[in-house]
Order: C-alpha cells, then structure tokens, then sequence
C-alpha cells in the first residue's frame, strides 16, 4: 500500500512530464533520501515528488503510479497551492519502476472535474438520495437493536442465583409495544398489602396519621399566610 503526504520546499529532481487533456504540466520527482529517518517515509521506499497542481489529486496519482503500485493518498496542507508529496511504496523497485517513468514519453491523466462540476459534484456526493439514506439509517437502527437484544441475553445468561447455580433462560423473539393487563396489575396490588390482619390494621393507622398530619400542616400554613395577610381566597 502507498501512502502520500503533502509537503514544501522541494530540491533538484527529474522531471515527470504529464498531460491532462490539451493541458501539459511537469511534476518533479526523485528518491527521498533524509539525514534521520522517519517511520512516516522509509529510505528506499519512498519517492518526492514536488510541483502538484491543485487539480491532480487522489485519482489522477493512483492512475500515474498504477505501473508501480496503486497507491492511497493522506492529505494534508493547502490543496489550492502547488504541493509536494511523499509516495511510500511497499518495495525500493516499485520507486525505481517511478522513477524510470521520467524517461518515457508524457503520462497521461484523466482530466478532473473543474469548475461547476466539480462543485455539483461534491454537491451531490454530499447529499445522497431519499431511498439511500432510509435504507441506512433503518439498516444502523436494526444493527443497534440487533446489540442491545444479545447484550440482554448475554446478561441474563450470566446471571447466578445466590448458592451459585447458573440461571439459563430461553431466548424470546421480539414482541410488540408492551400492553400491561388489568388482572395481573391487580394481582400485583393485592399481593403488596399485608397478608396478616394486624399489619392491614397498622398500615391503616399509618395512612390516617399521615393525612392528619397533612391537614395540621396545611391548617397551619393558612393561619401564617392569614397573618401575612397574603391570603387570597377569591
């Protein structure tokens, strides 16, 4: 796989002469060779190349490159601006299969989008279709539903009751929207009173003194509000 970074300040190389349509335009090549090296542009693997115009990017380099290897381009810098790009290849004879390209007649490029095109086109790669986009978004939301129901599963399975049995549950389909039932709701209410009757007696008193102690609350707090003369019953 070949990278390409853009960079500045380029030195003396071999010119590359290539056309684009009617237009002709010299890139400037040669092995990069630096006093430290740098993970990001090994020795002997690695070609500068300076003078890109801002209309050859991505496409047009892999195109020019395909005899050596195809490569993948990392931008980086100002793209309205002549650049100047590291190649790293994944062998030294891939760069010198490029480097021998400046001794042959002029490559050939296919002419980019320019102009109105070129902005209709990111126009319209910017926003895809209605019918594109539904399926996406309906295809991510069955993915994350898809997550949640094993992460359920997975939980459930690994639960263990306190003397240390494993509790295995069967796996249920999805259902619909959960409708609660009236008979199980009042069962579930009847189950949480009291079972004994002295507990039923003592719940009941409970509640009483809590609604006297509400109304105490409330009657004085008319009487302070009375005195404030901030009551307003009308």
């Amino acid at each position: 796989i070949c990278r390409v970074e853009w960079r500045h300040n380029p030195g003396k190389m071999e010119a590359l002469k290539v056309t684009l349509g009617a237009a002709e335009h010299v890139l400037y090549i040669k092995e990069h060779s630096a006093r430290k090296d740098d993970p990001r542009h090994p020795p002997r693997r690695t070609l500068f190349v300076a003078s890109v115009p801002p209309f050859i990017g991505e496409v047009e380099l892999k195109s020019l490159f395909s005899e050596a290897q195809s490569a993948s381009v990392e931008w980086s810098g100002d793209e309205t601006k002549a650049r100047i790009a590291y190649v790293v290849f994944p062998s030294s004879a891939a760069v010198a299969t490029a480097l021998a390209m400046a001794a042959g007649e002029p490559r050939a490029l296919p002419l980019p989008a320019l102009g109105l095109k070129k902005w209709r086109a990111a126009y319209d790669a910017a926003r895809p279709a209605p019918d594109a986009l539904e399926a996406a978004a309906a295809a991510a939301i069955a993915a994350y539903d898809n997550a949640v129901a094993k992460e359920k599963a997975a939980a459930l399975m690994a639960q263990r009751s306190s003397d240390g049995w494993q509790i295995v549950g069967k796996a249920r389909k999805a259902e619909g929207p959960h409708v609660p039932n009236l008979d199980q709701l009042k069962k579930k209410k009847k189950a949480d009173l009291p079972f004994y009757r002295f507990q039923q007696i003592a719940a009941r008193q409970e509640q009483i003194a809590a609604l006297r102690r509400r109304f105490d609350e409330d009657k004085a707090r008319l009487a302070q509000m009375r005195a404030q003369r901030k009551f307003r019953p009308y």
